[in-house]
């Protein structure tokens, strides 16, 4: 009898100790370091993000949800403790609502344009690599049928794996995909400082056409640091999101495609180098004022092949052309529809339009058949 009172008790025991221990468990196991990243990413989101505008929050997804793998050792777990906490700071500010992603419900809500974006990244297994990690991520975002993905928005990228060999140099290769392929200029990377002090956090950003340098980045600037003394504080409290379009852009090349016909767009000539490429001369209606800005910004401007075809599929390939990189501009006769101008491009504000009307003759009636 007293043997059973005994494994009653000791039941009750450790049900009361689960009970008040594993709730306030989870931020607790925290390490101060990442509780300053924590801090840290508070304070950006509520000097830098658009206050009203939704945030996009993404993060590798929870392998704990996969009941193939086992259960019991996950090295990234207190980084998802992280991504909560993060999460907790920036809804006690309340400066902006919190999109997570990938999403576990279906939302049904409206188009918006979003202006910030926090992504974590971490390895969720050993032999994984953290920049395709970001490319699908990044991918997820541009083709959502929600068109959630703005390369002008602002981003903050939070690198949690600190067993990085170079993580200047990893810094650098997230900053050369944000921007190289998916021309998110506005990006900061947050990395433990590479030094190993553990009381510093690095944060690094690129700047393409400046430095010599023209749209590729060779490399990234050091904008600020945050340091773990008392609540955390930026060392040098400088603006991490400046405007990075320079007023010279040292005659840095930009392709350019064109569509459609004269008056609007006029091939003036085309020469054949020696090498055997083609140069292009191009004027037109619609050619005039992106010639007169680009002599402005002292940039070399190299036109690629007219095309003729203004069919809509025509304008589809261009737009293709221009997210693959061949071209860095497409000017001319360009639907602004959804379909060409898609989350992966961006219109500037026409400034010549026309109307066309189509004249036809009004068809006989035919028996049996109704016209309208």
């Amino acid at each position: 009898m007293a043997s059973i009172l005994l494994k009653k008790l000791t039941a009750l025991l450790l049900t009361a100790i689960l009970n008040t221990v594993v709730p306030a468990a989870g931020n607790a196991l925290l390490t101060a370091e990442q509780r300053h990243i924590a801090l840290c990413v508070q304070k950006i989101a509520q000097q830098h993000f658009n206050h009203g505008r939704s945030t996009i929050v993404s993060m590798p997804p929870d392998l704990r949800d996969d009941r193939r793998r086992p259960l019991f050792h996950f090295p990234y777990s207190d980084d998802l403790q992280l991504v909560d906490l993060v999460l907790q700071h920036v809804h006690e500010d309340t400066c902006c609502p919190v999109q997570m992603l990938p999403a576990k419900t279906q939302l049904d809500t409206t188009v918006e344009i979003n202006h910030s974006y926090i992504i974590f990244l971490w390895r969720e297994l050993e032999d994984e690599d953290t920049i395709d990690i970001l490319r699908t991520k990044l991918n997820h975002l541009q083709h959502d049928q929600l068109l959630q993905w703005n390369p002008r928005g602002r981003s903050i990228v939070v690198v949690t794996d600190q067993d990085s060999s170079s993580l200047i140099s990893e810094a650098l290769k997230i900053y050369e995909v944000m921007w190289m392929e998916y021309k998110a200029v506005n990006t900061v990377v947050l990395v433990p400082d590479s030094s190993g002090n553990y009381t510093v956090l690095d944060l690094y950003s690129g700047f393409p056409y400046q430095n010599g340098n023209c749209e590729n980045v060779k490399e990234i600037t050091l904008v600020d640091q945050w340091v773990l003394e008392n609540k955390g504080t930026f060392s040098e409290n400088t603006n991490l999101f400046p405007s990075k379009i320079p007023s010279n852009f040292q005659k840095c090349v930009i392709k350019v495609a064109s569509v459609g016909i004269p008056p609007y767009v006029i091939v003036i000539r085309n020469e054949t180098e020696e090498d055997g490429s083609t140069v292009y001369d191009i004027r037109g209606l619609m050619v005039e004022f992106f010639l007169l800005s680009i002599k402005k910004m002292n940039t070399t401007v190299v036109f690629l092949e007219r095309s003729l075809d203004l069919k809509f599929e025509a304008a589809m390939r261009e737009a293709s052309r221009l997210t693959s990189g061949i071209s860095d501009v497409v000017i001319g006769i360009v639907p602004l529809n959804a379909m060409v101008v898609s989350g992966m491009s961006e219109p500037s504000i026409p400034y010549l339009s026309d109307a066309v009307k189509w004249f036809v003759p009004c068809p006989k009636p035919i028996s049996r058949v109704d016209r309208f």
